[in-house]
């Protein structure tokens, strides 16, 4: 079970940010009812999320922009307003608990939530391409990809390659705070 807090982790890529805000300054993108407006600030888009969340925890969604004339107005083109890392976790769905819809995050999810180069790549496009102003790491509990690695489970295929990301992250923790 998630908690109904959902941790999210602000990734720092203030280096980042900074060689892209020229690229971010002057494009707008569809915040709200359709209209026009410029682009959101990373603190703007923080702010969204979080009232988003918040709204989600309440009960209290507005399912904003899941209808058809979102739909026509995406057709086109996506102005995402962040760029989130998340797990590819069915119980963690990126756009609900933020109550944004269609064209609203650009999301790359991956179990364990881990990045190799194609994680890597599809941040920078959103970053780069798409220009959103900030990006998100998003956090969860009961991870079943970390607990697998954890408990050392038997696993196969091409998980024994995501492991291989999961394995530093969680040693680093384990080092920083020993107890479970």
């Amino acid at each position: 079970m998630i908690s109904t807090r959902i941790l999210i982790v602000i990734l720092t890529v203030s280096a980042l940010l900074a060689s892209f805000a020229y690229l971010t300054s002057q494009r707008p993108v569809q915040v709200g009812g359709g209209a026009k407006q410029g682009r959101p600030s990373p603190d703007q888009a923080i702010s969204i999320l979080q009232n988003g969340n918040a709204r989600y925890v309440r009960g209290d969604r507005k399912f904003a922009h899941l209808d058809r004339r979102r739909v026509a107005e995406t057709a086109q083109a996506q102005e995402p307003f962040a760029t989130v890392l998340a797990c590819s976790d069915s119980r963690v769905p990126v756009e609900h608990v933020f109550d944004a819809g269609i064209g609203d995050l650009f999301v790359v999810r991956v179990a364990g939530n881990v990045c190799s180069n194609h994680e890597i790549a599809s941040i920078e496009y959103g970053v780069e391409h798409l220009k959103t102003p900030l990006v998100v790491v998003l956090g969860h509990t009961h991870c079943g990809a970390v607990t697998a690695v954890v408990e050392n489970a038997d696993v196969r295929g091409k998980f024994p390659h995501l492991a291989e990301h999961i394995i530093p992250a969680y040693e680093e923790a384990l080092a920083l705070s020993p107890q479970k």
